[in-house]
This record gives structure tokens, C-alpha cells and sequence, in this order.
């Protein structure tokens, strides 16, 4: 009926606790390299404009 909780978090806490910690080491060495985290924006912001005009398109 409800979910079972085993004593080995596979998918829970745990995971997402280390997934945690590695997105926020991924932070600390783009706040070490700007260039890269710009790339970054600026792909995402690429992406978003080309979904729009896709929109735009349709």
C-alpha cells in the first residue's frame, strides 16, 4: 500500500545527499573559472531562445 522502506537508502537521502555535494563542488569550480560558467548561461539562454522562436513558428 505505502511505500516499504528498506534499511538501504538505494535512491533516497543518502543519494541525494552525495548528489548534493557534487552539485555544489560543480558550483565552487565554475565560480573558479567564469568563462566557463558564461558558456554555460550562454547556452542555456541559446536554447531558450531557440524554443521560443520554434513556438513563434508553429
Amino acid at each position: 500500500r505505502g511505500r516499504r522502506r528498506t534499511a538501504v537508502p538505494r535512491r533516497g537521502s543518502r543519494a541525494r545527499g552525495e548528489r548534493r555535494e557534487a552539485a555544489a563542488d560543480h558550483l565552487h569550480i565554475l565560480s573558479e573559472q567564469p568563462e566557463k560558467r558564461d558558456q554555460r548561461w550562454k547556452r542555456l539562454f541559446e536554447n531558450a531562445r531557440a524554443r521560443s522562436a520554434a513556438h513563434e513558428a508553429l
